[in-house]
């Protein structure tokens, strides 16, 4: 009895496209972009092809250097091409959809934020000596409990907005 030591091997499928040469075509479009020509394995009649030296890949096309043989030199090749990774955009998130549900913890320092780096005011200088708040209360807030907050004053709460200050924080307006 054998018993296999270590993980547990975990199979997978490659995509795989098939081509039949003509002896004249040199470019053959796949079907998927692999991103580069080290992401493919192209097998011409059994023989395995040098990415960069028999083939090469631009954009969603293989190209060989020289078309490969076909019918009228007597012998019809068949390519396969087996992907073993493809190109994976990531974008950029669109304005507004990142929340802190998908920031990790302790990921963003002060120092990593524009504006509580620069204070919020700028100058000819660099120092960080200035913070600027609004005046102005415009949505009802309340501060966490067993934290202190701080507002640069004079500052106005609107009609109807609240500021609820629990029991354990402090709200120092100076």
């Amino acid at each position: 009895m054998s018993q296999y030591v270590g993980l547990e091997p975990k199979y997978l499928s490659h995509y795989t496209q098939y081509f039949t040469t003509d002896g004249v075509t040199s470019s053959f479009a796949l079907s998927i972009n692999p991103g580069s020509s080290s992401a493919i394995l192209v097998n011409l009649d059994g023989v395995i092809q040098r990415p960069g030296i028999d083939y090469n890949v631009q954009a969603s096309n293989l190209i060989f250097f020289s078309a490969p043989a076909g019918p009228e030199s007597g012998v019809t090749q068949n390519i396969f091409v087996t992907f073993l990774g493809v190109m994976v955009s990531i974008p950029t998130p669109a304005a507004n959809t990142v929340g802190t549900a998908q920031v990790q913890d302790n990921s963003i320092t002060p120092e990593k934020l524009t504006y509580l780096a620069r204070g919020g005011a700028t100058g000819a200088g660099t120092d960080k000596v200035f913070y600027e708040n609004d005046m102005v209360v415009t949505a009802s807030y309340t501060l966490t409990a067993n934290k202190n907050a701080m507002t640069a004053g004079p500052v106005t709460i609107n009609n109807g907005v609240v500021v609820t200050v629990p029991s354990g924080a402090v709200w120092t307006i100076v």
